[in-house]
């Protein structure tokens, strides 16, 4: 499974970067997971509110990963029966 969390300059850090870490680590024990930081722009790199600069993974592209991540937890991916959020319950 892929995740993409999508960045831009200006956005408060732990709105991507917390995220990211978490998924990160779901990646680290799942051999099927991964996420990445891309952009709606296909810029290199993105420069955070408090001045932190990190580089991107590439550019967004809709429908190519699974879960899209954008702002404040908005999944976009369709709500399943049973499922909070996108994500299985249990």
């Amino acid at each position: 499974m892929l995740a993409d969390i999508v960045v831009f300059d200006g956005l408060d850090e732990l709105d991507a970067l917390g995220p990211y870490e978490i998924l990160r680590r779901a990646g680290q024990l799942s051999i099927d997971f991964s996420v990445r930081l891309v952009t709606h722009t296909g810029q290199r790199s993105v420069c955070a509110a408090s001045g932190l600069t990190f580089e991107t993974d590439g550019t967004f592209i809709p429908g190519e990963a699974e879960i899209g991540h954008r702002r404040r937890w908005r999944l976009e991916r369709p709500l399943e029966t049973g499922s909070v959020g996108g994500v299985p319950k249990g």
